[in-house]
């Protein structure tokens, strides 16, 4: 179908064209900033610097019929906006000394005319004509236009104490592709032309993904959807409800779903700083690998990227020489020295054998099967392949003997050849991996070429300075990995310092070293090269032209990224080599007490959190989560004293005061919770979520004027939060005022989050006190599929029915909420009366 010349326009085309609005009426009307509002989204008026209530909205006439408004106390103008008929919303201009005259108003519908029919162009630019959705090149500038603001407020990665501490998640960016394949071709609904009835399954999509998903579509296909969406870190998993199928959709399609979650420094290859461009393709690829995978996992197969190790390899074909090839290459993150398992049927309990990558291609890898179980299956084409130790330590020494050539070797695969060699005659060595700092901008303002000259020349230094027995490799595009014989960590360091100055004043290059040597118990000469690649994570901490040695930071460092992951015994393992390295070393033990707690082990948490506050008796986080695992033990009053203790000299800190907050809710202090999360809110860096928590303890106490305020502060920080929603249209409704507003706020919540039963029964019980007694009755029963408290919702539909006179009705539900609640007595009186009154009419 053709797409419309005249596209709709969402409450978000106009926030996006803030900017044009203001350049148009800038220097035509004194005002002094604008915004807009939507009575749809009525707490659109709480994000207002300028705003006021809801009660000045919700309800009122000009709102209603959608007219111009002037506020001369505040001077403010709300002028409605309509597109093609339709009513939008209001532009607002805050700052207007007084109400348009009739000449001014000419002008004003004008210039937003002009204003919207500019929108609606750039808008219509950059959608597919077929399905209305962004189209591939407009979706990716938005990506990089994303990827922009979200760096910027992400910032740079630095490590952290791990806290024990319920903290909100923070944010991630999600990319991925959807692809559709139709159960059953009709005539027409594919048709190359696609009648307008035929769009009704892509509007469909938008109800499958979170509010405020951007979807695209993929290379000018209908059936390939790409979508960016954030999400909660910890939620990027093959469950989170980042996409929910519909029925619509389900009954004509199959589907398979690839994603990546945005890694905002990417730690193995050091790109340097890479330009939003390059992040945006390392990320699409990304993306669009694991929904190439994911077909491979049959009908309605979902795949996560970081999971494609773990879910979607499979034997392609089989060489000789015991050697497999796998679909899984660098694109799918394979590296040497990882092990897999083959399995028949994708089982784990039928595995063949394991098997070591020797070529890694990019989509393909060659491996050699290094164990077969002695069950007798042989390995075949289509086996499963699964990731089983991302880092083994079996390297399948190589039996030919050799000389040591200092060259620069071809590949990295090469430099392992060699590598594992020179292993089986050194003793004593040192492995150092180099990386040019600011390789992204030089390849920016240079050209590839230009760099592959200066890598040549870099090339040459590192011939006439290795030393004999030395080897070199590549090592990623912008890094090599040197193999220095007969010298110890210090020497090491000394002859690395020595390289980055001559480059520094030969070349006018920075270079970054990471060094692990050998001996160094407690590990073996195999782990050496795994535990160089640790440093070069260390090293990612800190600025261009540094220097590090592998230590027990590093294996710190190490262990975070496996705890990041959920791994907690790898991760344990990680925190207890750093601690065999440095036993004084409390950020290890810190962690390794967070783990332990994690896993249920709190006696051990215990004594590694104590550990810590002996070498260091002031240390924070040691404290901190020192009190939570008290808490978990059930020992509350010892919790509570640690944390009381550590607040005296951290008065400010949110989530100390949060947390304590939170303990003394949990043992029904309400007065003294809401004392600890007072003090929270008063903190330099509280969160937003504080206002909520607030909001409850107010209403607990019985406040509902005050909780009506710190929910609608919670709004102004989180205008989509379903519970504050919901609970600011129930104490409305409670206090029997502003019950249209009620009515609104409740709807939205359960728009937002339909599947709560609470929601719905506030709604339900907002539209029989705004008379609508019908459609409450529909909202109640929905709140009683959805798991709402079956007294209430009862006996808010007892008084629907009465008041639609269905006295039965009624009569049952009233009945049901007595069996909830046989002291109620309003209900007792109902039952009682009705029971007179038949017997009066017999």
């Amino acid at each position: 179908m053709p797409f419309s010349t005249t596209p709709d326009l969402s409450a978000d085309d106009l926030l996006a064209s803030r900017a044009l609005f203001s350049k148009i009426f800038q220097g035509l009307f004194s005002f002094h900033s604008l915004n807009f509002y939507f009575p749809e989204r009525p707490q659109s008026a709480l994000t207002w610097r300028e705003g006021g209530n809801l009660e000045e909205f919700v309800g009122s006439d000009w709102a209603s019929k959608k007219e111009m408004a002037y506020d001369s106390g505040r001077k403010r103008l709300f002028w409605p906006l309509v597109w093609h008929g339709t009513p939008i919303g209001f532009l607002v201009l805050f700052g207007l000394p007084q109400i348009p005259e009739p000449g001014e108003q000419l002008l004003l519908e004008k210039l937003s005319g002009t204003a919207l029919e500019i929108t609606a162009l750039k808008k219509q630019v950059q959608l597919d004509p077929v399905t209305g959705l962004y189209h591939e090149g407009a979706f990716q500038k938005s990506l990089i236009r994303i990827l922009k603001d979200f760096l910027q407020k992400k910032g740079d990665q630095k490590p952290e104490k791990l806290s024990l501490a319920e903290r909100q998640p923070s944010q991630s960016l999600i990319l991925g592709f959807l692809c559709l394949t139709p159960k059953h071709l009709s005539a027409g609904l594919f048709s190359s032309s696609l009648e307008t009835e035929s769009r009704t399954w892509i509007k469909e999509i938008s109800h499958c993904f979170p509010p405020e998903t951007l979807l695209a579509t993929i290379h000018h296909h209908p059936l390939i959807i790409g979508f960016v969406v954030s999400s909660p870190e910890e939620g990027r998993f093959s469950s989170s409800p980042l996409f929910q199928i519909t029925p619509g959709i389900k009954s004509k399609f199959n589907f398979h779903l690839g994603w990546a979650g945005l890694t905002p420094r990417d730690q193995e290859t050091f790109q340097g700083n890479p330009s939003p461009y390059y992040r945006m393709t390392l990320w699409w690829e990304q993306a669009w690998t694991a929904l190439h995978l994911a077909q491979d996992l049959g009908e309605n197969s979902i795949l996560d990227y970081d999971e494609i190790l773990f879910q979607a390899g499979r034997v392609m074909d089989i060489l000789p020489s015991h050697r497999i090839v796998i679909n899984l290459g660098q694109k799918a993150g394979v590296s040497p020295f990882m092990r897999f398992s083959v399995l028949k049927d994708g089982d784990p309990e039928q595995e063949k054998g394991l098997a070591v990558p020797l070529e890694i291609q990019e989509e393909l890898c060659i491996a050699e099967v290094i164990y077969l179980r002695e069950s007798g299956l042989t390995i075949q084409k289509n086996d499963g392949v699964r990731l089983a130790a991302p880092g083994g330590k079996k390297m399948g020494l190589l039996n030919e003997e050799g000389t040591f050539s200092n060259i620069p070797l071809r590949s990295f695969q090469m430099f392992q050849q060699k590598f594992r060699e020179a292993l089986k005659v050194s003793e004593k060595f040192s492995l150092l991996i180099g990386r040019l700092d600011d390789y992204a901008e030089r390849l920016k303002l240079w050209g590839e070429r230009s760099l592959i000259e200066i890598q040549k020349e870099m090339n040459l230094g590192l011939e006439e300075k290795l030393p004999a027995g030395g080897l070199a490799g590549p090592y990623g595009r912008d890094g090599f990995i040197l193999f220095i014989p007969e010298m110890d960590k210090e020497e090491g360091e000394v002859w690395a310092r020595k390289l980055m100055e001559q480059f520094k004043q030969s070349l006018h290059l920075s270079l970054s070293f990471a060094l692990a040597d050998y001996p160094s118990p407690p590990f073996h000469k195999a782990e050496i090269l795994e535990n160089t690649i640790k440093a070069l994570d260390h090293l990612a901490f800190l600025a261009p032209g540094s220097f590090i040695a592998f230590d027990s930071v590093s294996l710190n460092i190490s262990g975070d990224k496996f705890y990041n992951h959920g791994d907690l015994p790898e991760a344990i393992r990680e925190y207890e080599k750093a601690l065999i390295l440095d036993p004084n070393n409390i950020n290890a033990w810190n962690s390794l007490g967070v783990c332990f707690a994690n896993q249920g082990q709190l006696e051990k948490a215990v004594d590694s959190f104590h550990r810590v506050l002996v070498l260091s008796p002031e240390d924070f986080m040691a404290s901190f989560n020192l009190g939570f695992a008290l808490a978990r033990l059930g020992r509350n009053e010892e919790a509570i004293r640690t944390w009381e203790s550590l607040a005296q000299n951290n008065r400010t800190h949110f989530d100390l005061a949060y947390q304590l907050g939170r303990l003394y809710r949990e043992e029904g202090n309400i007065p003294e919770a809401y004392h600890w999360f007072k003090r929270a809110e008063e903190s330099p860096d509280r969160k937003g979520f504080i206002y909520r928590v607030l909001g409850e303890c107010e209403e607990s106490l019985g406040k509902g004027k005050e909780a009506i305020v710190y929910y609608k502060k919670a709004l102004k920080n989180n205008p989509q939060n379903a519970f504050c929603l919901s609970r600011l249209g129930a104490l409305y409704l409670q206090q029997g005022e502003s019950i249209k507003v009620a009515l609104s706020l409740c709807q939205q919540a359960t728009r937002i989050e339909p599947a709560k039963g609470a929601y719905w029964m506030n709604f339900g019980k907002a539209l029989l006190m705004n008379d609508f007694p019908q459609k409450a009755v529909e909202a109640l029963q929905k709140a009683l599929a959805r798991g709402g408290p079956p007294k209430e919702v009862y006996r808010l539909l007892g008084l629907s029915f009465r008041n639609l006179n269905k006295h039965q009705e009624a009569q049952d539900c009233f009945i049901e909420a007595l069996k909830q609640d046989p002291g109620s007595e309003e209900i007792q009186n109902y039952l009682k009366e009705k029971a007179e009154s038949e017997l009066e009419a017999s």
